[in-house]
């Protein structure tokens, strides 16, 4: 029995979605992975408040809402919003030795640890000018700001999981038994036929694109049970 053409799809669609970029902490160390928490999620791990204070009027957010991610990007670069254009973060940008000069004509020299620290509590430049008026200021334990920066360190230098310099592994599972394994076994190859054409004409950046499939169980609650292993 051949897969009908919306499943494959949807099933195409859903392969898309997981190969959207998200950091893989194997390698983070304990202050790292702390970090990368502040960093997407704007919350301490020792459950100490972290809030953000927005414009001259310094209004208070909670630092959940108003997190480093949600304007910089998983991977430090920022992306121009709403007619703001969040800065780069990633560390090589921000210690560059000849310092920046932003859209608005402030200049400054590189951050260091303790300026980049600074900026985010005072909204100071290096060098004393006013930093970025849409850039919130925050109150922060120590400790939090350290784990901070030790993510920000790798912001823009980790690869996603399953990607090399030559190819990206896309992770599936597929019925391979049952009512539907005739279905899985079709997927399975409408997906690599699909996959075999695009490294044809390149691949994506020069990268082959592999799939790599597992049996899903046909037993409901098996099936359960090897999703969330995975």
């Amino acid at each position: 029995m051949s897969p009908s053409p919306a499943l494959v799809r949807a099933f195409l669609l859903t392969l898309l979605i997981m190969m959207c970029p998200c950091l893989n902490a194997a390698e983070l160390s304990p202050a790292e992975e702390r970090g990368k928490n502040l960093y997407f999620n704007g919350r301490s791990p020792s459950g100490k408040p972290i809030l953000a204070y927005f414009g001259k009027d310094l209004v208070e957010i909670p630092g959940e809402f108003a997190t480093c991610g949600s304007c910089h990007g998983y991977d430090g670069l920022g992306r121009p919003e709403s007619g703001v254009i969040p800065s780069n973060v990633t560390w090589k940008y921000l210690t560059k030795s000849y310092g920046h000069v932003h859209p608005n004509g402030a200049d400054h020299p590189p951050f260091t640890e303790q300026s980049l620290k600074d900026y985010m509590l005072s909204g100071t430049f290096p060098g004393g000018q006013a930093g970025d008026p849409s850039m919130p200021v925050y109150e922060i334990s120590e400790q939090d700001l350290d784990d901070l920066i030790a993510y920000m360190k790798l912001l823009g230098t980790l690869l996603d999981p399953g990607l090399s310099e030559t190819d990206i592994k896309v992770g599936t599972l597929l019925p391979a038994e049952g009512r539907l394994g005739e279905t899985g076994q079709a997927m399975r190859g409408v997906i690599e036929a699909y996959f075999s054409e695009i490294n044809k004409k390149g691949g994506i950046y020069g990268r082959n694109i592999e799939l790599v499939s597992h049996h899903l169980p046909a037993e409901p609650e098996a099936a359960t049970n090897r999703i969330k292993a995975l």
